[in-house]
């Protein structure tokens, strides 16, 4: 089981760097789960004021526009169609008439049930499976952190 979690962060790593990430010597990707936590970035080095820790490319981070379900959605248009299609006009009618983040987790959705299929899949394999944030607690949890006096 570690060997599989240390895996998965070592495929993240590798995938981010293969889509023209650089990462600072000076940070690295930490098991932090003897801490009650998952995955973290943590400092190695000391780090300079405005020093800067990682580039990604644009490309490389998940959009409705660069997601394959985009172009599906387009009727799987080759790349001359592509260009005469009013891309605006077709997002309007669309994706962008869900709005941004329902159109985002629609693609989010469709990415992670493309499974090792999808460009994304090194990312999403070492997502958290469930969160313990105050974000997901109860009504009743809340009412827990209220002060008794």
């Amino acid at each position: 089981m570690e060997d599989d979690f240390q895996n998965k962060s070592d495929s993240f790593m590798a995938w981010l760097r293969q889509q023209g990430a650089s990462i600072s010597p000076k940070i690295e990707l930490a098991d932090l789960r003897s801490r009650g936590a998952g995955r973290g970035v943590v400092a190695t080095a000391d780090i300079e004021a405005d020093e800067e820790l990682f580039t990604i490319p644009r490309s490389a981070v998940l959009t409705v526009e660069n997601s394959e379900l985009f172009t599906r959605l387009r009727g799987q248009a080759t790349e001359e169609r592509m260009e005469t299609l009013p891309v605006h006009d077709f997002r309007a009618d669309f994706l962008d008439g869900l709005g941004p983040w329902v159109s985002l987790i629609l693609v989010m959705m469709y990415e992670y049930l493309k499974g090792p299929e999808s460009r994304w899949w090194p990312y999403f394999d070492v997502l958290p499976s469930k969160f313990d944030t105050l974000m997901f607690w109860s009504s009743d949890e809340l009412d827990e952190l209220q002060a008794s006096a």
